[in-house]
């Protein structure tokens, strides 16, 4: 059985409660079923109730998660539940923390009125690639617009991914294209020789949040913190998830000139936190060629795997969790 899969995972989850129930033995779902029935609203919950509302759904998923699973992994039945609770959730949950209606406008807002006046070479972005054209970025600025057609956390996490190493492959091609036939004799050839790092991926990936400028950005950012399980987000994942929140932060406390010269006083930030947070100690930049492998196989280079289906009330009704 794909364990990636979310239908499977939740077939097996639903005949193994159906063989529970019939022995008598309590099913580790029913917690499940009364968050779901107690909470799913057509509007927003008020501010105060999202943040013991996020520990319920921590708490009740955390519990499937240690009962002894069927013979799939225990964190892909996490991973299926944590799909199925918040798409029904969705809508009472997101975008309803104190506040985040109120940081989605700013931002938004900020954002478009630093679009035309900021340039590649303007937020730090290295010699190599600030003269590449937009389109060279496209895929990943369209990766990041995604945000608000999907549901589940880990889905929105995996758009933040497939983006950040669409970039990176970007990067690769680019540094390949302009590589001298002759490096020895480049004043300083250190950036055709060295591995692309934190520093050129970072400005880069400042310019492709601007470019996209998702709707309701704060909130997807926050989703994610509240509702991800946080055990799947100490490599890669949160890795580059800490990366776009900073370039988010960085663009939201820009300050500028009014008319449009010397608009960025400092660099971009570049490395994030403590390097141990991030897998091999840096951005991972330089992807496995594993990786890399599989992507060109399915088609896809530079993106890492496609965000999950989103569970609908007709298929959460046939795995019996109504």
């Amino acid at each position: 059985m794909d364990t990636g899969s979310t239908r499977a995972v939740l077939e097996a989850l639903h005949a193994s409660a159906s063989s529970m129930a019939l022995s008598d033995k309590p099913t580790p779902l029913r917690g499940v079923f009364q968050l779901i029935f107690r909470h799913e609203s057509s509007a927003p919950l008020p501010s105060h109730m999202v943040g013991e509302l996020t520990l319920k759904v921590h708490a009740v998923l955390s519990s499937v998660e240690s009962h002894p699973p069927p013979p799939h992994a225990a964190h892909a039945s996490r991973d299926a539940l944590e799909k199925l609770v918040l798409s029904r959730l969705y809508t009472a949950v997101f975008g309803a923390g104190d506040g985040d209606a109120k940081a989605d406008a700013a931002l938004h807002a900020k954002l478009a009125q630093l679009q035309p006046l900021l340039t590649p070479a303007r937020l730090g972005v290295a010699a190599p690639f600030c003269e590449a054209e937009e389109a060279c970025w496209a895929p990943a600025v369209q990766a990041l617009r995604q945000l608000e057609d999907f549901r589940a956390p880990k889905d929105k996490v995996t758009l933040i991914v497939n983006c950040c190493r669409l970039i990176e492959r970007q990067l690769q091609l680019l540094l390949k294209e302009r590589r001298p036939k002759d490096v020895a004799n480049v004043l300083s050839p250190s950036i055709f020789t060295s591995p692309v790092g934190a520093d050129e991926f970072f400005p880069v990936l400042v310019y492709v949040v601007l470019q996209a400028n998702p709707e309701r950005l704060h909130s997807h950012l926050a989703f994610i913190a509240r509702f991800r399980n946080p055990e799947m987000m100490r490599g890669m994942q949160g890795c580059y998830f800490t990366h776009l929140r900073a370039a988010a932060h960085f663009l939201q406390h820009l300050t500028c000139n009014d008319d449009g010269h010397e608009i960025v006083t400092t660099r971009a930030p570049t490395a994030l936190g403590d390097e141990a947070e991030c897998e091999a100690g840096q951005v991972a930049i330089n992807t496995t060629e594993e990786i890399h492998s599989s992507q060109e196989q399915r088609g896809q280079p530079g993106v890492e795997w496609e965000p999950d289906y989103t569970v609908t009330q007709s298929s959460a009704k046939a795995y019996g969790f109504y």
